[in-house]
């Protein structure tokens, strides 16, 4: 006759310990691509502009306008968008997003004065490198 045996009080804190490092590994990994997630949001519509821009500029060799592109950008639960002048925008914060505090702004911007249309991209002063970090591009 097989005799059933239950799991020892060792094995019992073996698995415990293993599932614990798992969480503690998973749990800041999950949070970092939340974080990425929400400062693509503000990314993304200020690419969707650039290429508005670039479009308009395309079709009548000048940069034109937000209201004249095809282009609208709805504020978010993470960022607000504003144009800032002809051929900028701007993301501002509406919420702390990991170390990207409420407040802070991404912007873009289409220089034309070589010929060639340049984009140019900024961030609020000093958190160039928190950018880096969810943004890896967002400088290229």
């Amino acid at each position: 006759m097989a005799s059933q045996r239950g799991m020892t009080l060792v094995e019992m804190v073996v698995i415990i310990c293993i599932a614990v490092t798992l969480i503690a590994i998973a749990i800041p990994k999950f949070m970092e691509a939340v974080t990425k997630n929400k400062m693509w949001d503000g990314m993304t519509t200020l690419m969707t502009f650039e290429s508005a821009e670039l479009a308009y500029l395309a079709q009548s060799n000048k940069l034109g306008p937000v209201g004249s592109l095809v282009f609208q950008a709805d504020s978010s639960e993470y960022f607000s968008f504003t144009p800032v002048g002809i051929g900028q925008y701007m993301a501002t914060a509406r919420m702390q997003i990991g170390r990207f505090k409420k407040g802070r702004w991404l912007h873009t911007s289409i220089d034309t004065t070589a010929g060639m249309p340049r984009i140019r991209r900024s961030c609020s002063k000093g958190d160039s490198a928190i950018v880096k970090k969810y943004v890896p591009n967002f400088f290229n």
